[in-house]
């Protein structure tokens, strides 16, 4: 896509090197080791090839009230993770927009995007799958906005703040009627 454009937005600074690689067995997560010996920004941006530099943008940290803008004229929200996410809060804001996401198998992210519903999931480690799914759907413009929204359709239904506090306001009902647990005898 000559004329695609790729925004990398995001703090320019990372999570400490033992919150991320630390002691783990994980060899995605372990290669992002390479990261912390030297600049972490200066270290992507020397991954771009010289043809494309001028289409790959580090916007660095942004304000939470331009995000909504960003997604809004984006056409795809990539959400590459390596590490397994706690949750993918990324995917949701993307989704609240009506914008597509593309994003890896990663932690909590798979509760959030509903693989070929609500955004396309790639494994992680896995840049070929990950191009495929990102030309899937800039290709495919149908495609991206019947994810998009289908994305924005979760997100209401199951993300809204009116949603979550239905289900604690349930799980705590349940918990206040629930019979005591037997303990065990001996």
């Amino acid at each position: 896509h000559p004329t695609a454009e790729l925004q990398i937005v995001g703090p320019l600074s990372v999570a400490p090197r033992a919150f991320f690689v630390g002691d783990s067995d994980d060899e995605p997560v372990r290669a992002l080791d390479t990261f912390y010996r030297r600049d972490y920004w200066q270290a992507l941006q020397e991954g771009v090839p010289s043809d494309l530099r001028e289409r790959v943008v580090f916007v660095g940290k942004t304000s939470h009230a331009d995000l909504p803008r960003r997604y809004q004229e984006a056409d795809v929200c990539v959400v590459p993770s390596v590490c397994h996410e706690a949750f993918g809060v990324p995917c949701l804001e993307a989704m609240a927009t009506q914008l597509p996401v593309v994003a890896t198998r990663s932690g909590g992210v798979v509760e959030v995007v509903e693989d070929g519903e609500t955004g396309l999931l790639v494994e992680r480690g896995d840049p070929v799958g990950l191009a495929e799914a990102i030309e899937r759907l800039l290709v495919d413009e149908r495609l991206g906005r019947s994810l998009g929204f289908a994305g924005r359709r979760r997100v209401l239904a199951q993300f809204a703040w009116e949603r979550i506090v239905e289900r604690w306001l349930a799980a705590y009902r349940d918990a206040l009627t629930a019979e005591p647990c037997a303990r065990p005898v001996g």
